[in-house]
């Protein structure tokens, strides 16, 4: 199965690294996923700046009290203001809540009541940075990626290349084949890089997927193969060995082609799933493949990590 990318969470707070919405160009998402020094706490302060004040008197007292970490009195005054006022200032209240439930160095550090808070302000006032925060903390507290979904499709909506990847990872590993199909939606959003395109690869590969499409599927590996994807090598290989059965005109050169395929993929790094099968294939002559004993046990002692 192929492993959705985590966002990862980091106590530093003086990072102020996220966007609002409307605030230009997005940097690209991964690498904030990959930046530790991006926090919860900057991430919504970030967010809060991004809401309109309207909430009058009582809001800004609560404000004051956040900022002077009387966390005690923004707890105790913030039922009674959700009440009171309007949703828009009531999104405000409950940002002001989540940051204050996720600061791990007050009393009521709380990721739970976190979440809770952030996604009822998203869903008066949706922004960028509001969704990267929530899938920050749905990580966190590993909650199904299932709570991600809007999280995921707000971003993908912004052309985010990132949340466009992660809702296909998320979408085609299901077992429905009505949920799968909505991978296909944002296949146009993905970023022209190595990963993304075995990621549609794989996709072109698997007959479920309802986007099956061997050739598109072998260029892409191809294109792939050519900059250096170990992975793109590997499926190139797989793919040389089911072709050749039902295609006898090429198969003695796809064939031709396996064990240095494999043996490419493999000095490249590759070691995931079918690289044993792949060296037994080689080391026995399975499938057609010409028998090359000394080429298997090259790269088992690659893999095994033999000097």
């Amino acid at each position: 199965m192929i492993e959705t990318g985590q966002r990862i969470m980091s106590d530093n707070f003086e990072n102020d690294g996220w966007e609002a919405e409307g605030s230009g160009q997005a940097q690209d998402l991964f690498a904030k996923y990959k930046v530790p020094a991006i926090g919860i706490a900057a991430a919504l302060t970030i967010a809060f700046g991004s809401l309109s004040l309207s909430g009058g008197g009582d809001y800004e007292s609560m404000r004051v009290s956040y900022l002077k970490g009387e966390y005690d009195d923004v707890i105790s005054t913030a039922d009674d203001l959700l009440e009171a006022v309007d949703a828009y200032t009531g999104a405000e209240v409950n940002l002001l809540l989540s940051k204050v439930y996720s600061d791990k160095s007050g009393d009521y550090y709380d990721l739970d009541l976190a979440l809770s808070s952030l996604e009822q302000s998203f869903a008066v006032q949706p922004t960028k940075a509001l969704a990267n925060t929530a899938i920050l903390y749905i990580n966190e507290l590993g909650y199904p990626e299932k709570r991600k979904l809007k999280y995921l499709e707000h971003l993908a909506k912004s052309k985010d290349s990132t949340a466009a990847r992660e809702l296909i990872i998320i979408y085609s590993s299901q077992p429905s084949l009505k949920e799968r199909a909505k991978a296909k939606k944002y296949v146009g959003h993905l970023a022209d890089t190595l990963e993304n395109k075995v990621l549609l690869a794989r996709l072109y590969l698997d007959k479920s997927s309802g986007m099956f499409n061997q050739s598109s599927a072998m260029r892409l590996l191809a294109s792939a193969a050519n900059s250096g994807s170990p992975e793109a090598l590997f499926l190139m290989a797989k793919q040389n060995l089911i072709i050749a059965k039902y295609s006898p005109k090429v198969a003695s050169k796809l064939l031709g082609e396996y064990p240095s395929l494999v043996a490419r993929a493999v000095r490249l790094g590759y070691r995931g799933d079918g690289v044993d099968e792949a060296i037994e294939t080689i080391k026995f002559g399975r499938d057609g493949v010409l028998r090359n004993a000394s080429l298997a046990k090259e790269l088992r002692r690659l893999i095994d990590g033999v000097e």
